[in-house]
């Protein structure tokens, strides 16, 4: 049990206390209790501690817990709140608290303080073991009910008994008589019992039920609320990554064609407009960015920007272009010539320089 109480005050977003210094190295000593205003009525509340970047997450209940020992450390801790309730969050600001030196020395190392999952898997189990008990329980209380019955019904065997002897005298009527009404007497008192062992079974039974099942649910609404939370460590996050690699692997990547590398520039920074109208938002991871300008790389997207393709871009520099060859037959002359005159023109050298020979077989 915690030996000494931090109080805090949560109002809306804003958090502060009365209290702003703390000494190091004390173990599950130091308990922080929070009182909330209205605004955060039926949410699941869980305190941050940070020093640092070591951040621990403590579920609280009835609005308290333990802080860790292991941020208590000096020069400074932050503390802050944040709860969730459906798929509301709300946070407060952090609250900076001194921690001075003790004059503590290690011997050896503590404990760790158990991260918020193991601590409703702890929890629950401790419920579970609860219940099972209260059921081995309430077995034992039933073979005493079914012992308690035998007794119950060995009395009544008695007291039929001595009333049929008492005929026999009247002594023995008279004896037998008390005899029933001692045993008539036990046997209400024993049923009385049962009864009430009964009730008591029957109560301890539902007690145990009712705790394990808010137990549970209370795990449930915790680790639904981690979730939902909004970091790379949590399942949402998770899935994202394994729905990117599968669109990958299924060869689902999409394609789109820019002029130039400025305009597929332009392009994501907003500027340019594609006649598509397609923007940035409608790439998905593995998408390819080609560019139809010579001496740039093509690109695909990562996810949150553009990367190189590895395959390099064919060199297309010893070759002619289109305006290049539109040109030269612009300004080319032609001449329709027979394959034996070509040849000959060929051998003694009399072919022209930058002239266009169309030659044909001659019948």
């Amino acid at each position: 049990m915690s030996s000494y109480t931090l109080n805090i005050q949560v109002e809306g977003g804003s958090i502060s206390s009365d209290y702003r210094v703390l000494t190091a190295d004390s173990v599950n000593y130091v308990e922080a209790a929070f009182s909330f205003d209205q605004s955060w009525d039926n949410f699941l509340k869980t305190a941050i501690f940070r020093v640092g970047e070591l951040v621990y997450h403590v579920p609280l209940e009835n609005n308290a817990c333990t802080i860790p020992f292991e941020v208590l450390k000096e020069p400074i801790m932050y503390i802050s709140v944040f709860g969730t309730s459906g798929s509301k969050r709300a946070t407060t600001t952090e609250l900076p608290i001194q921690i001075q030196n003790s004059g503590y020395t290690v011997c050896e190392p503590s404990a760790p303080t158990p991260d918020p999952y193991n601590y409703f898997l702890e929890r629950v189990t401790e419920l579970k073991n609860s219940a099972e008990a209260a059921a081995e329980q309430t077995a034992i209380d039933a073979e005493n009910i079914a012992t308690t019955k035998n007794e119950v019904s060995s009395l009544a065997d008695t007291a039929v008994t001595a009333s049929g002897e008492a005929n026999q005298s009247n002594f023995e009527a008279k004896q037998s008589a008390l005899e029933s009404e001692q045993a008539l007497s036990e046997m209400q008192s024993l049923s009385k019992a049962i009864t009430q062992m009964h009730s008591e079974v029957a109560s301890n039974t539902a007690l145990a039920q009712n705790a394990a099942a808010e137990a549970i649910s209370t795990s449930l609404t915790q680790i639904e609320a981690h979730n939902n939370q909004e970091n790379s460590l949590t399942h949402p996050a998770i899935r994202e990554i394994a729905e990117t690699a599968k669109t990958i692997a299924l060869g689902k990547a999409n394609s789109l064609c820019f002029e130039t590398e400025q305009q597929l520039l332009s392009w994501i920074s907003g500027e340019y407009t594609r006649p598509d109208l397609k923007t940035v938002n409608d790439l998905k991871t593995g998408d390819n960015l080609y560019i139809l300008e010579l001496g740039v790389p093509d690109y695909w997207w990562d996810g949150a920007n553009i990367q190189p393709l590895g395959a390099e871009k064919p060199d297309f520099s010893d070759y002619y272009t289109k305006n290049q060859i539109d040109a030269r037959l612009t300004n080319a002359s032609f001449e329709l010539i027979g394959v034996d005159e070509y040849y000959s023109m060929y051998q003694n050298g009399s072919l022209e320089a930058g002239r266009i020979y169309f030659v044909f077989e001659e019948e």
